[in-house]
Protein backbone atom coordinates (compact mmCIF):
# COMPACT_ATOMS: atom_id res chain seq x y z
CA UNK A 1 0.00 0.00 0.00
CA UNK A 2 1.62 3.28 -1.08
CA UNK A 3 1.83 6.05 2.04
CA UNK A 4 1.29 9.55 0.38
CA UNK A 5 3.64 12.51 1.85
CA UNK A 6 -0.05 14.05 3.55
CA UNK A 7 -0.53 10.56 5.55
CA UNK A 8 3.35 10.63 6.54
CA UNK A 9 3.00 13.70 7.61
CA UNK A 10 -0.24 13.27 9.20
CA UNK A 11 1.51 10.47 11.56
CA UNK A 12 4.60 12.41 12.87
CA UNK A 13 2.08 15.37 13.88
CA UNK A 14 -0.19 12.53 15.35
CA UNK A 15 3.27 11.51 17.25
CA UNK A 16 4.14 14.75 17.95
CA UNK A 17 0.95 15.62 19.59
CA UNK A 18 0.94 12.53 21.78
CA UNK A 19 4.30 12.51 22.92
CA UNK A 20 3.92 16.50 24.27
CA UNK A 21 0.80 15.24 26.25
CA UNK A 22 2.80 12.45 27.43
CA UNK A 23 5.80 14.89 28.55
CA UNK A 24 3.40 17.27 30.39
CA UNK A 25 4.82 18.31 33.37
CA UNK A 26 2.37 17.35 35.93
CA UNK A 27 2.30 19.72 39.02
CA UNK A 28 -0.07 18.73 41.80
CA UNK A 29 -1.14 21.64 43.83
CA UNK A 30 -0.88 20.98 47.53
CA UNK A 31 -4.14 19.60 49.68
CA UNK A 32 -3.90 19.62 53.12
CA UNK A 33 -5.25 16.23 54.16
CA UNK A 34 -8.08 17.31 56.00
CA UNK A 35 -11.91 18.22 54.72
CA UNK A 36 -12.84 22.13 54.76
CA UNK A 37 -14.86 22.55 57.67
CA UNK A 38 -12.09 20.61 59.86
CA UNK A 39 -9.67 23.01 58.43
CA UNK A 40 -11.87 25.91 59.22
CA UNK A 41 -12.73 24.51 62.73
CA UNK A 42 -9.09 24.21 63.31
CA UNK A 43 -8.21 27.89 61.86
CA UNK A 44 -11.06 29.48 63.84
CA UNK A 45 -9.11 28.03 66.86
CA UNK A 46 -5.58 29.27 65.83
CA UNK A 47 -6.93 32.79 65.14
CA UNK A 48 -8.32 33.29 68.58
CA UNK A 49 -5.28 32.18 70.24
CA UNK A 50 -3.02 34.55 67.74
CA UNK A 51 -5.28 37.31 69.02
CA UNK A 52 -4.88 36.18 72.58
CA UNK A 53 -1.69 36.21 72.30
CA UNK A 54 -1.61 40.09 71.56
CA UNK A 55 -3.76 40.27 74.77
CA UNK A 56 -7.04 41.11 72.66
CA UNK A 57 -10.08 39.92 72.42
CA UNK A 58 -11.34 38.53 69.54
CA UNK A 59 -14.05 40.69 67.63
CA UNK A 60 -16.11 38.17 65.74
CA UNK A 61 -18.07 38.86 63.06
CA UNK A 62 -19.96 37.11 59.81
CA UNK A 63 -17.04 39.06 57.52
CA UNK A 64 -14.78 37.08 59.43
CA UNK A 65 -16.09 33.69 59.47
CA UNK A 66 -16.53 34.08 55.73
CA UNK A 67 -12.80 34.44 55.65
CA UNK A 68 -11.61 31.64 57.55
CA UNK A 69 -13.91 29.50 55.68
CA UNK A 70 -12.24 30.85 52.42
CA UNK A 71 -8.82 30.18 53.50
CA UNK A 72 -9.63 26.73 54.74
CA UNK A 73 -11.36 25.76 51.67
CA UNK A 74 -8.37 27.04 49.56
CA UNK A 75 -6.18 24.51 52.24
CA UNK A 76 -8.18 21.22 51.38
CA UNK A 77 -9.28 22.26 47.47
CA UNK A 78 -6.61 21.10 45.37
CA UNK A 79 -8.85 22.29 42.43
CA UNK A 80 -8.41 25.64 42.84
CA UNK A 81 -5.67 27.81 42.33
CA UNK A 82 -2.42 27.73 43.51
CA UNK A 83 -1.54 30.68 45.79
CA UNK A 84 -3.87 33.30 47.80
CA UNK A 85 -3.94 36.64 47.81
CA UNK A 86 -5.69 38.45 50.90
CA UNK A 87 -6.51 42.38 50.20
CA UNK A 88 -7.81 45.35 50.69
CA UNK A 89 -9.62 47.43 53.52
CA UNK A 90 -7.19 48.73 56.49
CA UNK A 91 -4.37 48.00 58.54
CA UNK A 92 -5.75 45.58 61.20
CA UNK A 93 -8.82 44.15 59.54
CA UNK A 94 -6.64 40.90 60.04
CA UNK A 95 -5.05 39.43 57.20
CA UNK A 96 -1.72 39.42 59.12
CA UNK A 97 -3.37 37.74 61.89
CA UNK A 98 -5.16 34.95 59.37
CA UNK A 99 -1.59 34.36 57.98
CA UNK A 100 -0.17 33.35 61.10
CA UNK A 101 -2.95 31.48 62.03
CA UNK A 102 -2.81 29.20 58.94
CA UNK A 103 0.92 28.66 59.81
CA UNK A 104 0.32 27.93 63.95
CA UNK A 105 -2.16 25.53 62.31
CA UNK A 106 -0.44 24.05 59.69
CA UNK A 107 2.62 23.55 62.47
CA UNK A 108 0.38 21.54 64.97
CA UNK A 109 -0.86 19.38 62.33
CA UNK A 110 2.68 18.58 61.25
CA UNK A 111 3.46 17.91 64.60
CA UNK A 112 0.11 15.59 65.07
CA UNK A 113 0.40 13.92 61.91
CA UNK A 114 4.66 13.44 61.80
CA UNK A 115 6.09 10.75 64.22
CA UNK A 116 7.01 13.54 67.14
CA UNK A 117 2.76 13.92 67.54
CA UNK A 118 2.09 10.42 67.45
CA UNK A 119 1.79 8.70 71.10
CA UNK A 120 3.09 5.29 71.55
CA UNK A 121 -0.52 3.69 71.03
CA UNK A 122 -0.95 5.52 67.97
CA UNK A 123 2.24 4.08 66.48
CA UNK A 124 1.08 0.76 67.37
CA UNK A 125 -2.15 1.24 65.64
CA UNK A 126 -0.11 2.55 62.95
CA UNK A 127 1.51 -0.47 62.60
CA UNK A 128 -1.48 -2.26 62.02
CA UNK A 129 -2.34 -0.79 58.86
CA UNK A 130 -2.26 -2.14 55.77
CA UNK A 131 0.99 -1.93 53.50
CA UNK A 132 -1.84 0.36 51.49
CA UNK A 133 -3.05 2.07 54.70
CA UNK A 134 0.26 2.82 55.86
CA UNK A 135 1.46 4.21 52.22
CA UNK A 136 -2.00 6.25 52.47
CA UNK A 137 -1.43 7.85 56.03
CA UNK A 138 2.58 8.73 55.18
CA UNK A 139 1.50 10.66 52.05
CA UNK A 140 -0.51 12.70 54.47
CA UNK A 141 2.10 12.84 56.58
CA UNK A 142 4.61 14.71 54.08
CA UNK A 143 1.33 16.62 52.37
CA UNK A 144 1.69 18.99 55.58
CA UNK A 145 3.62 22.15 54.89
CA UNK A 146 4.28 25.12 57.03
CA UNK A 147 4.95 28.08 54.92
CA UNK A 148 7.94 30.30 55.70
CA UNK A 149 6.18 33.99 56.86
CA UNK A 150 8.32 36.97 55.27
CA UNK A 151 7.18 40.66 55.23
CA UNK A 152 7.57 42.49 51.98
CA UNK A 153 10.08 45.00 53.38
CA UNK A 154 12.08 41.90 54.99
CA UNK A 155 12.31 40.21 51.37
CA UNK A 156 13.49 43.10 49.97
CA UNK A 157 16.19 43.83 52.32
CA UNK A 158 17.54 40.38 52.05
CA UNK A 159 17.40 40.59 47.82
CA UNK A 160 19.71 43.60 48.51
CA UNK A 161 22.13 42.24 51.21
CA UNK A 162 22.45 37.90 50.80
CA UNK A 163 21.08 37.24 47.06
CA UNK A 164 21.64 33.74 47.72
CA UNK A 165 19.05 33.39 50.35
CA UNK A 166 16.78 35.37 48.29
CA UNK A 167 17.32 32.85 45.56
CA UNK A 168 16.19 30.09 47.79
CA UNK A 169 13.32 31.83 49.12
CA UNK A 170 11.44 32.64 45.77
CA UNK A 171 12.22 28.64 44.76
CA UNK A 172 10.86 27.59 48.94
CA UNK A 173 7.96 24.89 48.70
CA UNK A 174 5.34 27.31 50.47
CA UNK A 175 6.12 31.07 51.75
CA UNK A 176 3.66 33.66 53.01
CA UNK A 177 4.40 36.98 51.90
CA UNK A 178 2.91 40.01 53.94
CA UNK A 179 2.22 43.55 53.55
CA UNK A 180 2.99 43.99 49.89
CA UNK A 181 2.99 47.33 48.57
CA UNK A 182 4.62 48.41 51.92
CA UNK A 183 7.71 47.93 50.65
CA UNK A 184 10.60 49.65 48.48
CA UNK A 185 9.49 48.34 44.91
CA UNK A 186 12.71 49.32 43.35
CA UNK A 187 15.93 48.96 45.36
CA UNK A 188 19.50 48.97 44.10
CA UNK A 189 21.72 45.46 44.03
CA UNK A 190 25.69 46.99 43.68
CA UNK A 191 24.45 49.42 41.65
CA UNK A 192 21.88 47.80 39.92
CA UNK A 193 18.27 48.65 39.96
CA UNK A 194 16.23 45.53 41.06
CA UNK A 195 12.24 44.57 41.56
CA UNK A 196 12.45 41.89 44.57
CA UNK A 197 8.61 41.40 45.28
CA UNK A 198 8.32 41.22 41.41
CA UNK A 199 10.93 38.67 40.95
CA UNK A 200 9.26 36.40 43.64
CA UNK A 201 5.70 36.75 42.23
CA UNK A 202 6.95 36.25 38.58
CA UNK A 203 9.77 32.54 39.88
CA UNK A 204 6.46 31.33 42.26
CA UNK A 205 4.10 31.94 39.02
CA UNK A 206 6.08 30.12 36.67
CA UNK A 207 6.35 27.34 38.76
CA UNK A 208 3.19 27.22 40.80
CA UNK A 209 4.30 27.27 43.59
CA UNK A 210 1.83 27.64 46.60
CA UNK A 211 2.02 31.32 47.98
CA UNK A 212 0.05 34.01 50.35
CA UNK A 213 0.16 37.01 49.83
CA UNK A 214 -1.50 40.15 51.86
CA UNK A 215 -2.00 43.71 51.00
CA UNK A 216 -4.05 46.76 52.03
CA UNK A 217 -3.95 47.57 48.29
CA UNK A 218 -6.30 45.75 45.33
CA UNK A 219 -5.77 44.64 42.27
CA UNK A 220 -5.85 47.89 40.37
CA UNK A 221 -4.01 49.55 43.33
CA UNK A 222 -1.39 47.28 43.02
CA UNK A 223 -1.07 48.32 39.04
CA UNK A 224 -0.56 51.83 39.60
CA UNK A 225 -1.26 54.41 42.26
CA UNK A 226 -2.97 58.18 42.30
CA UNK A 227 -0.49 60.50 44.72
CA UNK A 228 -2.27 63.28 46.53
CA UNK A 229 -1.45 65.38 43.68
CA UNK A 230 -3.53 63.08 41.06
CA UNK A 231 -0.84 61.91 39.30
CA UNK A 232 -0.61 58.24 38.51
CA UNK A 233 2.23 55.99 39.42
CA UNK A 234 3.30 52.78 38.68
CA UNK A 235 3.38 50.46 41.24
CA UNK A 236 4.13 46.46 40.39
CA UNK A 237 2.60 46.94 36.73
CA UNK A 238 -0.01 45.31 34.43
CA UNK A 239 1.87 42.32 33.97
CA UNK A 240 2.27 41.42 37.81
CA UNK A 241 -0.88 42.09 38.21
CA UNK A 242 -2.29 40.02 35.59
CA UNK A 243 0.11 37.33 36.91
CA UNK A 244 -1.84 37.68 39.96
CA UNK A 245 -4.97 37.36 38.78
CA UNK A 246 -4.14 34.04 37.07
CA UNK A 247 -2.19 32.33 40.19
CA UNK A 248 -4.59 33.74 43.44
CA UNK A 249 -7.71 32.82 44.40
CA UNK A 250 -8.51 36.19 46.55
CA UNK A 251 -10.34 37.18 49.69
CA UNK A 252 -11.58 40.44 50.13
CA UNK A 253 -10.71 42.05 53.79
CA UNK A 254 -12.87 45.52 52.96
CA UNK A 255 -13.91 46.22 56.67
CA UNK A 256 -13.36 49.48 57.35
CA UNK A 257 -12.75 48.84 61.22
CA UNK A 258 -9.48 48.47 62.57
CA UNK A 259 -9.34 45.10 65.17
CA UNK A 260 -6.59 46.89 67.12
CA UNK A 261 -8.34 50.36 67.57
Amino acid sequence: MEITLNEILRRVTDSTAASITNNAPTRQRFCFPIDTDTAASLLSTAYLVEVEARKRQLQASTELSHQIAAVAKWLTTPTLKPSLLLYGGQPGTGKTTTVKAVIRMAKQLQNSFGPAGIDRQQQQLKRCLTPAERREFESRESAIIVPKYYTALELTQIAREDRQRFNSITESRFIAVDDMGTEPIRVNEYGNEILPLVEVISRRYDKQLPTIITTNLNLKTLCCIVDNSGNSREMYGARIVDRLREMCETIAYNSGVSYRV
